[in-house]
């Protein structure tokens, strides 16, 4: 089984993720800013404290993955460029450490031909593909980009 850096457990998505992947038999390895937020314990679940923004806390994270699950996403207080600049130091991270897989969260940024937007994502891209992407594609890693519907949709880990 494999062991997965997972960015974003104590989100909806994340969350539903991290259930699956240790289920599953996989070993996480998760950073969190708060660790009272998870509602799951286990041999194979290894909590980091600390922030998608800090190189230090994501490098620990990353040590000794195979795969990085990228799931987080912008909430209200941070920069706008949390997206960009955690995804930055995520592949940063993962050069140092030898990791050459990552799967990214996204949503309005990959249409699919049954969205019906709202009004307030009318005409946006969201905000990994136009920015977070290129600090992906520009080392030339596998990777993969998922939409939250699609694990209900039969995706597995």
């Amino acid at each position: 089984m494999a062991t997965i850096a997972l960015f974003g457990a104590t989100g909806r998505t994340g969350g539903r993720v991290l259930h699956r992947a240790l289920d599953a038999g996989h070993a996480v390895r998760e950073l969190v800013r708060d660790p009272a937020k998870l509602d799951h314990e286990g041999d194979d679940l290894s909590v980091i404290r600390g922030d998608v923004l800090d190189p230090a806390s994501v490098a620990r994270a990353v040590s000794g993955a195979d795969v990085v699950l990228s799931l987080f996403g912008q909430v209200k207080g941070p920069p706008r460029t949390l997206q960009t600049d955690g995804t930055r130091i995520i592949v940063d991270a993962m050069r140092a450490a030898g990791v050459r897989r990552i799967v990214t969260l996204s949503g309005g940024g990959l249409r699919a031909p049954q969205d019906r937007p709202g009004m307030a994502d009318r005409g946006r891209t969201g905000p990994w593909r136009p920015r977070a992407a290129p600090v992906v594609r520009s080392w030339s890693v596998p990777f993969g980009s998922g939409r939250p519907e699609w694990p209900a949709a039969g995706f597995t880990l």
